[in-house]
């Protein structure tokens, strides 16, 4: 009898430990993640064209961390946010459904200065040989 409510409390100790662990690993990640909600939230579709705004201010992008890991396509950028976010990498090809397409930016400074860029994108095809 003994043994048997020493096995159910090691048991009972074992589990105790993973959910401890499962819902602190889920706490870091929904805090993580917090600060981009809140700023997905502001957007607001302006138009039909559509033209949207997004207020980024409340989070930090470590946009640096992103300059330094060397995006220079969707599937690097892929696996940036999935190492990022998941811990481990994903491999998408995200150009393979690019088809065209524009993407603006622009924001102010707190000395009032005013940055802009776009960049359009037509017909990416990729092709093997």
């Amino acid at each position: 009898m003994v043994k048997h409510k020493k096995a159910v409390f090691t048991i009972l100790i074992i589990l105790t430990v993973i959910a401890v662990f499962i819902v602190g690993i889920f706490g870091y990640y929904m805090n993580k993640l917090s600060n981009e909600r809140i700023a997905l939230n502001t957007m607001n579709k302006l138009n039909d064209y559509p033209l949207y705004t997004m207020d980024f201010s409340m989070a930090d992008y470590d946009l640096d961390e992103a300059l330094d890991y060397g995006i220079y396509n969707g599937e690097r950028l892929m696996q940036y946010i999935s190492e990022k976010y998941l811990g481990f990498p994903v491999s998408i090809d995200l150009d393979k459904f690019v088809t065209g397409g524009c993407v603006t930016f622009s924001a102010d400074s707190q000395d009032g200065e005013i940055f802009f860029a776009a960049t359009m994108i037509i017909g990416i095809h990729r092709y093997s040989w």
